[in-house]
């Protein structure tokens, strides 16, 4: 079986009118994009025209256009997701084969876009979310793989004029898991970590319709491990090849022709100026209350990140809570006679989550505003949970979601595979990794490990029946002690 087969069944658009072309003949190739930062799938598919579809069959960007294709194994099922068109790119008209882009996007994102909320809600954060998805944009709980249940259950939130886009960002940037009633094996590691987004693929598609919905937290992403487990290496040990094609019973299989890494590259290893101004390292919150007119003061710092939860990696990407010391450059004059350090002075070194005051954020509270209480009620005293209340930033978790949003492009792997069917963003996989793309010796510590995919981008080639998913990884830190660790240099 060929690495990466797929097999496209239809690839059909529909005009206003009703007029149906196939477009199989004339694709070039199919990219669809997944994020677990975005809400919805997107992408775009490249064509070579002759017969001139645009004008004849008067595309305007209100085309619908239907996917049917299937990984070519004995077992794929067939996945079947229909997108909107809305931009064609790149088209020159004075070409005789015209080439050019068809961009599309899932339809709901026109549905949320142009539906208004001009509403009171009370409740927890998740079921607002249900009903406004549910009422308002037809977005039924049924085509939702995950739904994350969030706490407090006396939340108080007013719309005025919000579509529906913008008030899942509101929920998604201030809502906070609730894993009270979860699996034991999940708990709390960042505050605040909920995301909202698409997948093509279904882990069961016989309940879970492709292009399913999720609204999870990061802490649920760290322990969603799929079985069979995914498992990617740089350079597997495939099955043997008979006549040049490789017979193997499931190419998904790890050590088998899709397992195989076909390319990696890593972006950044670390970057210290962006930690400590992102606030990934440290950083602190004032708060005032407009009604009890109090200020609060919250910090958060990685090492509190690491004392709590559940980890994909066990050792932070810094070396947490060095003690302050100073640092003395060895430096020698022009005839070579050391200078002694006093000379020269020192510079005092803090490790960098120990420095909450480098990155400040201001925000205020709205603890009574919603309150049917005859007097103002102290809630660093009392908890009144049947009185509800609006946008509170009563702890660290809005520092701990920026410092979350941080680690996303902080310590990343991009690697490229050949297409299967059974990888989405928010799972978590593990990828082996070598020294060098060169190297045999795929015994990469520190970058050979669990990670959560959270960016994905299928590629088809429709002339060679064939598939890639470039996938961008993301994990903690190391699952290697960087201390302990002595990595072999060679003779």
């Amino acid at each position: 079986m060929k690495q990466g087969a797929v097999e496209f069944i239809d690839c059909t658009i529909t005009n206003q009118y009703g007029e149906s072309v196939n477009l199989i003949s004339l694709v070039a190739q199919i990219e669809i994009f997944e994020n677990i930062s975005e809400f919805f799938l997107s992408g775009g598919l490249t064509m070579f025209d002759g017969v001139e579809i645009p004008k004849n069959y008067r595309m305007t960007g209100q085309e619908s256009l239907t996917m049917r294709f299937r990984q070519d194994r004995e077992d794929a099922k067939i996945v079947e997701k229909v997108f909107r068109v809305y931009k064609i790119i790149d088209l020159r008209p004075s070409e005789r084969i015209k080439k050019f882009q068809i961009r599309f996007i899932d339809p709901y994102y026109f549905k949320f876009q142009r539906t208004i909320i001009d509403k009171t809600f009370r409740g927890s954060y998740n079921s607002m979310l249900t009903k406004v998805c549910e009422n308002e944009g037809g977005l039924t709980t049924d085509k939702f793989a995950y739904l994350e249940k969030t706490k407090p259950e006396n939340k108080q939130l007013i719309c005025r004029k919000w579509n529906i886009n913008r008030f899942i960002e509101f929920i998604v940037n201030e809502s906070d898991a609730d894993y009270s009633e979860g699996s034991s094996e999940v708990s709390k590691t960042f505050g605040q970590n909920c995301f909202f987004y698409q997948t093509l693929m279904s882990d069961d598609s016989t309940v879970i319709p492709y292009g399913a919905f999720h609204f999870k937290s990061f802490d649920v992403m760290m322990n969603n491990v799929f079985e069979p487990p995914v498992e990617l290496h740089f350079n597997p040990q495939t099955q043997a090849v008979k006549g040049g094609v490789e017979e193997v019973l499931n190419p998904n299989n790890p050590g088998e022709t899709n397992s195989q890494i076909l390319k990696y590259k890593i972006p950044q290893k670390f970057d210290t100026v962006f930690g400590t101004t992102s606030g990934l390292y440290c950083s602190r919150q004032f708060t005032f209350d407009l009604l009890r007119g109090i200020f609060e003061t919250y910090d958060y710092s990685m090492a509190d990140i690491y004392k709590r939860g559940s980890h994909l990696s066990p050792n932070a990407p810094i070396r947490l809570e060095q003690p302050e010391k100073t640092f003395i450059a060895e430096t020698s004059n022009a005839i070579g006679e050391e200078i002694e350090s006093e000379e020269i002075g020192g510079l005092e070194i803090v490790s960098p989550e120990q420095a909450p005051e480098s990155v400040y954020h201001f925000k205020y509270n709205s603890t009574n505003q919603f309150s049917q209480e005859s007097s103002i009620i102290d809630y660093t005293q009392t908890t009144t949970e049947d009185q509800p209340v609006g946008v509170e930033q009563r702890s660290s978790d809005m520092l701990e979601r920026n410092a979350l949003m941080a680690l996303l492009v902080y310590n990343t792997v991009v690697i490229t595979i050949p297409f299967r069917d059974d990888i989405q963003v928010g799972q978590v996989l593990t990828a082996t990794l070598p020294i060098t793309e060169d190297s045999d010796n795929a015994d990469n510590k520190l970058d050979t490990g669990q990670y959560v995919v959270t960016d994905m981008k299928y590629l088809f080639t429709l002339n060679k029946a064939k598939g890639q998913i470039t996938l961008k990884l993301v994990k903690e830190g190391f699952d290697t002690d960087i201390e302990s660790y002595a990595p072999d240099r060679g003779s």
